[in-house]
């Protein structure tokens, strides 16, 4: 669907006709694949509470919205997606990081980290870019801590996540990677180099990570 790049942020014409006349329908995608589109709210709340449908990408028939999206099959499948019951053990081993005593634990310093970046971005230069000023160094750090990473690994950690979401990483893998190579050559991470610093207890969250 073309996208009017004045409003970048919001849908394309064609998607919003879609979603008043057809919010249910088939769309044509780049395979030549014609999966079903759902582009009202209430519709696409039914469909993720249905059991009937999945997040599995490794399905046959998986619509996948591109060439990049397809090499994703060769990825380690992330947890979220996955069965129930197999979800449900695994979330059950890293909720306790994120409960609301551990966030009130939390709360002084990531004041102190958002309080640093605001006095950083008004001392430098005007106009600034908030995302690059403000938004990208406060997240990067607050997730630093959550994991654990120590504080000479951030801008390292920030590349390797980078690395992970760009569509040239995907698009790159080929049905012989491993895990291994995926995590240390794929990322540009040489086999030996120094792993990053983490708190024992995030490393198995982190599949992609090397160990």
């Amino acid at each position: 669907m073309p996208k009017d790049w004045r409003r970048p942020l919001d849908p394309p014409a064609e998607y919003k006709r879609l979603r008043k006349e057809a919010p249910i329908t088939r769309v044509r995608v780049w395979d030549g694949s014609t999966p079903w589109l759902i582009s009202r709210y209430e519709d696409a709340h039914a469909a993720l509470g249905d059991p009937r449908l999945s997040l599995d990408f490794r399905l046959p028939g998986f619509p996948h919205t591109s060439p990049t999206s397809a090499a994703r099959l060769e990825r380690t499948f992330p947890f979220p997606f996955r069965a129930d019951s197999e979800y449900r053990v695994q979330r059950a081993m890293l909720v306790q990081e994120f409960s609301s005593r551990r966030m009130e634990v939390l709360r002084p310093r990531i004041q102190r980290t958002v309080d640093e970046a605001l006095d950083a971005m008004l001392a430098g230069p005007r106009p600034t870019d908030l995302i690059a000023a403000f938004a990208l160094p406060v997240a990067i750090r607050v997730i630093c801590d959550l994991l654990g990473v120590s504080h000479d690994d951030h801008v390292r950690l920030h590349g390797l996540s980078c690395t992970i979401g760009s569509p040239r990483h995907w698009e790159s893998l080929s049905p012989n990677n491993t895990r291994s190579s995926v995590s240390r050559g794929a990322l540009g991470f040489p086999r030996g180099s120094r792993p990053i610093k983490m708190a024992p207890c995030t490393l198995c969250a982190w599949g992609l990570l090397p160990v």
